[in-house]
């Protein structure tokens, strides 16, 4: 696993200076709008690299641990998609056109949980206050 780490920090290493040494050029060269790069480049120089995902041997079991660490608090919904190589946000955005289109079309998938009717009563609750968010300045 020690390997790992290191290749995947090396290959980190690798990456900032050349998407730099690419970004000066593209402003410099005209190609690339970035208004205060010259005075203050460190803004623009922001990027977040997401390494391609690894494959586990057992996967049900890495989504379960995955499940319970976000869960517990041992890290974010955002750590645990990079984990696998894609954006979060990106995902996100997915997921709330899917969850649209289906309401639109009234599917019911049992993948979304506001759907799922074993939920504890608790659950429950929140799922009600998700449909109908005026029930939330009602019943407080």
């Amino acid at each position: 696993m020690r390997l790992v780490i290191k290749a995947a920090t090396t290959w980190l290493s690798v990456c900032r200076p050349v998407w730099r040494a690419w970004l000066e050029q593209a402003v410099l060269a005209g190609r690339i709008d970035a208004p205060g790069f010259v005075g203050e480049p460190r803004p623009c120089l922001t990027a977040k690299w997401i390494p391609q995902g690894w494959q586990w041997v057992d996967p049900q079991k890495e989504s379960n641990a995955l499940k319970l660490a976000i869960r517990a608090g041992l890290t974010s919904r955002s750590e645990a998609i990079s984990s696998f190589g894609y954006d979060a946000e990106e995902i996100d955005r997915e997921i709330a056109a899917d969850n649209a289109r289906a309401h639109a079309l009234r599917l019911v998938f049992d993948s979304d949980p506001r759907q799922d009717k074993t939920a504890p009563a608790a659950d429950a609750g929140r799922s009600e206050l998700s449909e109908n968010p005026a029930k939330a300045t009602t019943s407080a």
